[in-house]
């Protein structure tokens, strides 16, 4: 069953060193895994998409056009955004104060945010009754590791990218977290972003997962809808 039907992203038989002629779908709107059972293959589509390498053979298409390497070398301009395996050391800023953090994307925004103090003000006053007093903390580095992911995952709220790419986003997470993490992702996606998790592990992704995209030797092996998730476990495919 097919919940989604215009895709906002494309693969077609895409090939690199670890891609082998790889073609797979992403819908608007869709949160879909991308398992890679052999991980062999995550880091060059990561590469792929943030520019920063080029297809040997085939096309990527971004909405309905194909994806450019002068798309690729400014993806936020394209309303794409990419949080790593370990976001709270690589995306966040520890000069810079909680409010300053939570606004660092909105200048890159396709029509760009100009941060007077009336928006700054109005950003204060629609995330104070979900942050609390973290919001005026100027010195993040005394938040504990909750409230920094929560930090991370309120700034791609406030950005609103068309799609989000999460690498293992579970990865180094206790069970307290990661299900903290399930309900902020549900939240993005329930925003209207797109959701694509690379992993190697699908045991918490496919909680939020609309479809689960399976790649072996950085080929499509296959493709499962939710109705069709009781086909695996929690440690990996029983099929």
């Amino acid at each position: 069953m097919r919940y989604h039907t215009v895709n906002i992203l494309s693969f077609k038989d895409v090939c690199t060193e670890k891609l082998n002629h790889l073609s797979f779908s992403v819908a608007k709107g869709e949160c879909a895994v991308l398992f890679d059972t052999d991980n062999t293959a995550l880091s060059d589509i990561m590469q792929l998409m943030n520019g920063t390498r080029k297809p040997d053979s085939g096309n990527i298409f971004w909405e309905d056009a194909v994806y450019s390497p002068q798309k690729a070398s400014d993806p936020l301009k394209s309303g794409m955004a990419f949080v790593g395996e370990d976001p709270i050391h690589t995306m966040l800023f520890e000069e810079m104060s909680y409010i300053d953090n939570l606004c660092f994307l909105l200048d890159q925004k396709p029509n760009g945010i100009r941060l007077s103090k009336r928006i700054i003000k109005s950003i204060i006053r629609e995330y104070e009754p979900v942050i609390g007093g973290d919001l005026y903390e100027q010195n993040i580095m005394n938040l504990n590791k909750q409230s920094l992911y929560d930090l991370i995952y309120y700034r791609l709220q406030l950005f609103h990218p068309k799609i989000v790419f999460f690498v293992q986003p579970f990865a180094g997470a206790d069970m307290y977290l990661r299900k903290h993490l399930i309900e902020l992702l549900s939240q993005i996606k329930k925003n209207g972003t797109t959701v694509v998790i690379l992993s190697v592990n699908i045991a918490d992704s496919l909680v939020v997962a609309d479809k689960l995209i399976l790649l072996k030797k950085g080929r499509l092996s296959g493709e499962y809808y939710r109705p069709e998730f009781k086909k695996f476990s929690s440690e990996g495919i029983v099929l």
